[in-house]
């Protein structure tokens, strides 16, 4: 056998080096928030699944929590932020960015715009048509045509709302419950526009929370409001007259602890704090549906041709220890269908 065959059999013999990527993933909370933690849990999975994951050792994850619920929540901090994570993503050169929640998406996706970087998002509350009429994100929905994409944060209320009529047949009246935040004013924004949906099940109203003082005097009038059944609790971030700072963490169990009427959750994971729950956006889903389209652009596809999805899962998770507190008894049928239960202990 020549030298040359033979040399050739050995570079057949030698496997070929996995193509590395680099995701950049960039989170409007703080480190292991109980929002931002179960969408990186999903994109990673989906991205595990597709044969991509730092286990494989062809992939490398670089994070950026900016902390703009509970610390860096003015507009100069946040500002900082955006800045150090649009330096981070200079230096590292990803394949591909996921930002996480509107704060990182409106100051750090955005200005990668027109870049040739590919930018998705995952949970964003504005309104997808304000982003794409104010900041040009995208040319339609169906066929964004730029280089980004993304999953809106559906709050799949008619389904929420349903679920809770069902548990309670005499349900009439639920209230809301939002800040002034930037987010709490996109939420506002999504009760209104999914109105439509679950408005023939109930009346409702909306209470909007200027401060933390404020919101427990709201819960307080609330619990002793007759006409008020149900309460759906989407505050995500106040402020005290002395200036200290209430995210979910705080806010949550402390209404679990107060209210005296059944909470409806916006994510699945506040009934581990404490309050009722029902069907809830799925966190983890969302960011699997984001890290599914992950795995798309990494292996070729344009993400401008990729659609702008809703959040298309919603998780039935339930608190029975709270359920017991407030004297309710859940139907065997639905705790049966449940993803997830806290037990009573």
């Amino acid at each position: 056998m020549s030298v040359v065959r033979i040399a050739l059999l050995i570079f057949l013999m030698i496997p070929l080096a996995a193509e590395e990527y680099t995701l950049a993933v960039i989170q409007s909370y703080e480190e292991n928030h109980v929002c931002g933690s179960p969408q990186n849990e999903g994109i990673l999975s989906a991205l595990r699944d597709a044969g991509i994951s730092e286990y494989k050792g062809n992939l490398k994850v670089v994070s950026y929590f900016m902390d703009t619920k509970r610390r860096n929540n003015t507009p100069a901090l946040i500002a900082w932020e955006a800045a150090a994570a649009l330096a981070l993503i200079e230096q590292s050169n990803p394949d591909i960015v996921i930002t996480v929640d509107d704060n990182a998406f409106m100051h750090v996706g955005i200005k990668l715009l027109g870049t040739g970087i590919p930018v998705l998002f995952s949970g964003v509350n504005g309104q997808i048509e304000d982003y794409i009429s104010r900041y040009g994100i995208a040319y339609t929905r169906d066929v964004p045509g730029k280089n980004i994409s993304g999953v809106y944060e559906k709050l799949h209320l008619e389904d929420a709302v349903r679920v809770h009529s069902l548990i309670f047949p005499e349900f009439r009246r639920i209230r809301f419950f939002v800040d002034t935040s930037p987010t709490g004013i996109a939420i506002q924004k999504q009760i209104e526009h999914e109105q439509e949906g679950f408005a023939s099940f109930c009346q409702w109203d909306m209470q909007i929370a200027g401060s933390w003082e404020e919101y427990r005097k709201l819960i307080e009038q609330t619990n002793v409001d007759p006409s008020i059944d149900a309460i759906y609790p989407a505050v995500t971030l106040l402020k005290d007259a002395a200036g200290n700072t209430y995210t979910a963490e705080e806010i949550i169990p402390w209404t679990a602890e107060h209210a005296q009427k059944p909470e409806l959750a916006i994510n699945f994971s506040y009934v581990r704090f404490g309050i009722f729950g029902g069907a809830a956006v799925d966190f983890v889903a969302m960011g699997y549906q984001v890290g599914s389209m992950a795995a798309e652009v990494l292996r070729g596809q344009p993400v401008g041709i990729l659609a702008i999805r809703d959040a298309d899962k919603y998780a039935l998770a339930f608190n029975l220890k709270r359920a017991n507190a407030l004297g309710i008894e859940v139907p065997v049928d639905i705790i049966m269908e449940a993803d997830e239960l806290v037990l009573d202990e």
